[in-house]
């Protein structure tokens, strides 16, 4: 299972970063953000020990905060060069498509936080 959790998480990240710069190559984007929704929900219940929850967590709220952020600043400081638009429109989207794949599994692992907590009681 760890092995299809690590293929789940490269695939994830390939496939944001790809389709975010160079377009869904004739895929819609619900299915683009379908796959990235169901990898990363597979990452978050078979990748995530409980030992890793919390640094999980912790790394998943830094990257979606920082990754908005910099969607910001990059389509405010290379989107108004318009030799840079189109790099800029590339990045923002993949950095948006790296959050929808993070999310689920950060939703997974906070889940099964709670669970965990709450079993302990």
């Amino acid at each position: 299972m760890q092995t299809i959790g690590s293929y789940a998480f490269l695939v994830g990240v390939l496939l944001a970063l790809v389709v975010g710069f160079f377009g869904g190559f004739g895929i819609g984007q619900e299915i683009i953000l379908l796959t990235l929704g169901v990898l990363g929900l597979i990452v978050g219940l078979v990748n995530i020990t409980e030992k890793e929850i919390v640094p999980f967590l912790v790394a998943a709220i830094a990257i979606n905060v920082s990754l908005g952020s910099l969607s910001t600043v990059i389509t405010n400081v290379l989107g108004i060069i318009p030799t840079f638009a189109g790099l800029a429109a590339g990045i923002v989207t993949a950095l948006g498509y790296l959050m929808v794949f993070v999310s689920p599994a950060a939703a997974v692992v906070a889940v099964i936080a709670i669970w965990n907590m709450s079993k302990d009681q």
